[in-house]
């Protein structure tokens, strides 16, 4: 019953599975017990342009040059130009200091200074009433009054979250960012109860309250990802099985063709004209696939998809890019490179749901940074989520680098002969 363990072949496929687990624990827990909240890029726009809101803004951008700094602050010239910002990914949210942010912090100031003066003021009259006829005291007591009939205003900022960047990061920056509020509203509202400390100025609650909380902030959500999209993962999801698509399109077009071709059928490579047949068919297997993934994705399961004729048009392209490269790799290395396209995959899935700032340099250098699936997730989170308004220019330029990368390997396999299989 034992015999079998007497053979070496036995303990090497167990070495063979070490090996298996080994990677995927490397494709899939390495890069998440490797991430840290750092450097996530976020606009800051300064609309009031006052001395205290630059203050505000030089304050934040020199805490996000810091090495572990949470968020690295993009400072973006006006409003107008959020929208495009996120639609390129330059960042995931964003905090505007709003117009008359410095006048209406001044009127709390002010506000606080009539309480200190109107206080003193009646302690004075108290101990000495004389003091309530000479002319400082009506002097100090027209101002106060001045001052008091005055209502304090709340210095506003509006906080921006685009969840429809990346989902990793708007969770992130929910609580993020009504923290920075919040070191601002304390920042300031210390000094003033510091002061009513010192000068001994007795507020009733609802002062207090006024000084606690003299700034106002807003959330507001952009690019909101709906409940049925998944929680955001239906770029990834998509990109993910075009890429499965189109590997078993490419080892079956590989095979079918490989049968027809007199030279590939001897051990060499296949003719010129059998490769352009190849990937003319390929065009045909990669409009199936994404026509396919519409019907399933959007029709059976309701994910939401904005413009069909752009999705499909979008999903064919990249399944076809997908299928170039696939084709290239098993046209030099037979179906013994689909193992390739499997690790390719494993590797990317863990890394690209993570803004590259929170992954470690090794993580975002070796995988990250070449991964075709990173690409193809931006344009699909572009279409589907920022309704196709950033040009994505990067990740088009780099698909289009790797479709004729992969379309050149494909012909330039018609030169292997015999001997080099």
């Amino acid at each position: 019953m034992f015999e079998v363990f007497k053979h070496k072949q036995i303990w090497s496929y167990l070495l063979v599975i070490i090996g298996i687990i080994a990677f995927f624990s490397f494709a899939q827990f390495g890069p998440r017990t490797s991430v840290k909240v750092r450097h996530i890029p976020v606009a800051i726009v300064d609309e009031d342009q006052s001395l205290a809101s630059e203050k505000i803004v030089d304050k934040l951008q020199n805490q996000g040059t810091k090495k572990n700094a949470a968020i690295h602050w993009v400072h973006v010239a006006n409003v107008s130009k959020l929208k495009q910002g996120y639609a390129d990914g330059r960042y995931f949210g964003a905090v505007i200091l709003t117009k008359h942010f410095s006048k209406n912090l001044t009127s709390q100031t002010n506000w606080f200074k009539a309480q200190v003066m109107d206080q003193n003021l009646r302690t004075m009259a108290a101990q000495n009433n004389a003091f309530t006829t000479t002319d400082t005291y009506i002097t100090q007591r027209n101002a106060a009054n001045k001052l008091l009939a005055i209502s304090p205003q709340k210095a506003e900022i509006k906080l921006e979250l685009s969840q429809g960047n990346n989902m990793t990061a708007a969770t992130l920056l929910t609580t993020a960012l009504p923290k920075m509020a919040t070191a601002l509203n304390t920042m300031t509202s210390t000094k003033f109860i510091a002061i009513a400390t010192k000068e001994n100025v007795k507020l009733t609650p609802t002062q207090l309250t006024q000084l606690q909380n003299p700034i106002k902030s807003t959330m507001i959500v952009k690019n909101r990802v709906s409940t049925s999209s998944i929680s955001g993962m239906a770029p990834l999801l998509t990109t993910i099985l075009l890429w499965i698509g189109s590997m078993i399109g490419s080892l079956l077009i590989r095979i079918e063709h490989k049968k027809r071709d007199e030279r590939s059928t001897m051990g060499g490579g296949m003719h010129a004209t059998t490769i352009t047949s190849q990937w003319i068919t390929g065009l045909l297997f990669s409009a199936t696939s994404a026509g396919s993934l519409y019907f399933f994705s959007h029709i059976c399961y309701k994910v939401p998809i904005p413009h069909t004729s752009a999705y499909l048009l979008t999903a064919t392209a990249i399944a076809f890019v997908f299928f170039l490269i696939q084709s290239a790799v098993i046209n030099w290395l037979g179906i013994p490179g689909a193992p390739l396209m499997i690790m390719t995959v494993m590797l990317s899935t863990a890394v690209v749901t993570y803004p590259a700032t929170m992954l470690s340099n090794f993580y975002r250098t070796w995988i990250y940074s070449w991964t075709p699936i990173r690409y193809a997730q931006n344009i699909l989170i572009n279409q589907l989520y920022l309704h196709g308004k950033g040009t994505m220019s990067t990740s088009i330029l780099i698909l289009g680098v790797y479709a004729t990368c992969g379309l050149m390997l494909m012909y330039l396999s018609s030169k292997k002969t015999a001997k080099q299989i």
